[in-house]
């Protein structure tokens, strides 16, 4: 028979914590938080990369449709003047008073400008992309009884800061176009 004093000896002592499961608590909160902080930084970088996306879409769909748009009211093309040519710049053709010709290049900053009638050039792409000089064509695809046709290749690119990979991104549009007189 077991005393009162060795009674309380077998009692565990509630009051604290044995080394094991010290060890066995401290390792689970440490992989829950490690767990949290993963996430979070997956979150982070997946909305860049959702950012990055939108504005490099963006940014060429708006191109694209300002392209369009001037070569469908363009009386004729400049450059590239004859069918099956190319080149990394578009000149039209205007009759609206002052505005021929009408230009469409990559400035020293990469974007893509507008100038009308010698105006000074305006940016069609924003500065948080880049277009690529060698990877802009213009190709006149014009049959010898229409109006006139371009074809136009455009590869848009993200300017990355630090060189992060979810900033990385880079993307080709294409558009074909013909002129249309009313």
């Amino acid at each position: 028979m077991l005393n009162k004093k060795s009674k309380k000896n077998l009692k565990f002592d509630s009051k604290g914590l044995t080394l094991i499961e010290f060890i066995i608590y401290s390792v689970v909160v440490t992989v829950m938080v490690a767990a949290m902080v993963f996430t979070g930084i997956n979150v982070i970088q997946s909305r860049a990369r959702i950012q990055v996306i939108d504005e490099v879409n963006r940014n060429g769909e708006t191109a694209i449709r300002a392209i369009e748009r001037y070569v469908r009211m363009a009386e004729g093309i400049n450059s590239p003047e004859n069918p099956g040519t190319f080149n990394n710049f578009l000149s039209l053709k205007v009759l609206e008073g002052g505005k021929n010709p009408t230009i469409f290049e990559v400035d020293e900053h990469e974007r893509l400008t507008i100038s009308r009638g010698g105006e000074t050039p305006a940016p069609i792409t924003s500065n948080r992309v880049r277009v690529l000089e060698d990877e802009l064509e213009f190709t006149n695809i014009s049959y010898s009884d229409s109006l006139g046709t371009i074809r136009v290749q455009m590869t848009i690119s993200h300017k990355s800061p630090l060189g992060r990979d979810e900033y990385d991104l880079q993307r080709t549009f294409y558009t074909t176009v013909n002129l249309i007189r009313e």
